[in-house]
């Protein structure tokens, strides 16, 4: 007796969710305007849509830079979702997010990873993250960016 099997589509394949971290993203700024366009060429790789697209309400969700439609809420929010879903799982980068935080004296991971994507320490933690998406040695790194927060908090303190 023959039985007919039924064989599903293969789903459709994303690339592997470490590989979507621009590990080939050159960071380096000196000025504002130099962080700005890197920060949003960091944003624009994890977009879905395309920049200044309207959001579910309607408005308008990008900001310009340099007169183009760089940023997009969307894209920045996926990037914070992408570093959240693929770092939390180590207790040393959960660490890393609550020290950050508490620099506004908050404790969420999500508010640690914001901080860590401002001016005074994206460099570093671009470092960190290239290191670790691409299986590298990245306890040096992240320890030094761990002692780097501890000091602008003292400084904070005193």
């Amino acid at each position: 007796m023959f039985i007919e099997t039924k064989q599903e589509p293969e789903p459709k394949s994303d690339p592997e969710p470490e590989s979507r971290y621009p590990v080939d993203l050159t960071v380096e700024y000196a000025t504002d305007d130099a962080y700005r366009k890197t920060i949003c060429q960091l944003f624009r790789r994890f977009g879905t849509q395309p920049a200044g697209d309207l959001d579910d309400d309607g408005g308008q969700t990008s900001e310009r830079v340099d007169g183009d439609r760089d940023y997009n809420d969307t894209h920045f929010y996926a990037c914070v979702d992408f570093l959240k879903s693929r770092t939390l799982m180590h207790s040393e980068f959960r660490d890393l997010y609550v020290a950050a935080a508490s620099l506004f004296m908050m404790d969420d991971h999500e508010t640690g990873i914001v901080v860590l994507l401002c001016y005074d320490y994206f460099a570093a933690y671009h470092r960190l993250l290239c290191a670790y998406f691409t299986a590298k040695p990245y306890h040096d790194r992240l320890t030094a960016l761990m002692q780097e927060i501890d000091v602008a908090a003292s400084k904070k303190d005193s």
